[in-house]
């Protein structure tokens, strides 16, 4: 989860393997047709680096965002062996000056947080767009804490629903919204069945509210 520590997250990053693999994630390389060189994409929240440096490789002008010190070095490792360029940041998101209107694509993979803290980085997520750009979107829905058990409970207030989703984005106009059960295979930490949610969403030209 986003809101433990950076130290949870650099002994997780530290270990030699990828912990979510080498691979971007799956609904990611789906959205392609929304993809093109020269595009200017934000990946928040990266860990360590699969989905920038594969949006990279596919010739967009990637920024990746992650205060994870382990993290960041492992997405500059993955980049030099890929062989590709991209803007590394070491940043909180709650202390990153976001850029205004800057991105075509902003993605945003299992990036959990506090129901607070969640809307406060999906306005800034969407303030980040630039009109008639695109949100790519995975994460676990609130059903994957009872899968998990009676143990993960505790997980519920950062998981996600269609609702909370379409809240949060309400500025922008939901292209795809799935939720379901799915097969998850990235690194070790990302196996099994889960309960996902997936949302494609565009931020209008002409902002919603000035629509008649």
């Amino acid at each position: 989860m986003a809101e433990v520590t950076s130290q949870y997250w650099d002994e997780l990053y530290g270990q030699e393997r990828y912990v979510y693999g080498t691979l971007p994630n799956d609904y990611l390389v789906q959205q392609t047709e929304w993809l093109t060189v020269g595009m200017r994409a934000l990946a928040v929240a990266d860990g360590e680096g699969r989905n920038a440096v594969w949006m990279a490789s596919r010739g967009l002008d990637v920024v990746t965002i992650d205060y994870s010190n382990a993290g960041i070095e492992k997405t500059r490792k993955l980049a030099k062996q890929a062989g590709v360029q991209l803007s590394v940041i070491h940043a909180d998101v709650f202390d990153w000056a976001w850029p205004q209107q800057a991105f075509d694509v902003v993605i945003s993979i299992y990036f959990h947080l506090y129901p607070d803290h969640r809307k406060a980085v999906h306005r800034l997520i969407g303030s980040a767009l630039k009109p008639g750009g695109i949100l790519i979107l995975e994460a676990f829905h609130q059903r994957h804490a009872q899968r998990a058990g009676a143990a993960a409970a505790k997980l519920a207030p950062f998981l996600y629903t269609v609702e909370l989703l379409q809240e949060d984005f309400r500025g922008l106009e939901v292209l795809e919204c799935f939720e379901g059960s799915l097969p998850l295979a990235e690194g070790y930490m990302h196996q099994g069945t889960a309960d996902i949610i997936r949302l494609l969403a565009r931020k209008p030209v002409v902002p919603v509210a000035a629509v008649t």
